[in-house]
């Protein structure tokens, strides 16, 4: 078993801090997102909920700038912003549970809405920092996951997959085939 004599901590410092950054950072977007859209966000201000989420998660001074950032480019981006608007939606939910062929899974946020030609479809959105999530395959095969566990939910529904950045792009994952 490895212990504190077999592990040079110090060499794992600056590596395990940059990681545990950006989860933090990625942690406090998903939670800002979620309270935003839940019944009493639009009744708080954004920044004191940005400022809740940075406390929340120990963000200094320059991730909380990137935090505040990335819920701007996404809640002012016209693709995402549509997603986040009670009234444009027929149904909405953020960190939706879902058990599907022996996995657990937790959607980021889940949406039904009406397509411009009229029928409701149900969108998968997964939030990250990466400003092109659509090229890590791992990235993708989730996205697939979750797709498919909605469509076998959801049967004879439109089920479509996308990734919100924190750069506040809307971007398709294509279902494979």
């Amino acid at each position: 078993p490895l212990g504190p004599s077999t592990v040079d901590a110090d060499s794992l410092a600056p590596r395990t801090q940059s990681l545990d950054d950006s989860a933090a950072l990625g942690e406090a977007m998903h939670r800002v997102l979620e309270w935003f859209s839940g019944p009493l966000g639009r009744s708080h201000p954004l920044l004191q909920l940005c400022a809740s989420a940075a406390q929340m998660y120990g963000l200094d001074k320059r991730r909380s700038e990137r935090l505040q950032a990335a819920v701007q480019a996404i809640l002012s981006s016209a693709d995402c912003a549509p997603l986040f608007d009670p009234q444009a939606l027929l149904w909405a939910g953020n960190e939706v549970p879902v058990a599907w062929e022996g996995q657990d899974m937790r959607i980021d946020r889940l949406v039904q809405l009406r397509e411009p030609d009229g029928v409701p479809s149900w969108w998968v959105l997964d939030y990250k920092l990466n400003a092109e999530p659509q090229r890590d395959a791992d990235y993708r095969e989730q996205l697939e996951r979750y797709r498919r566990a909605v469509s076998a939910l959801q049967p004879g529904e439109r089920v479509r997959t996308f990734f919100i950045t924190s750069q506040g792009r809307l971007i398709e994952s294509a279902a494979p085939g």
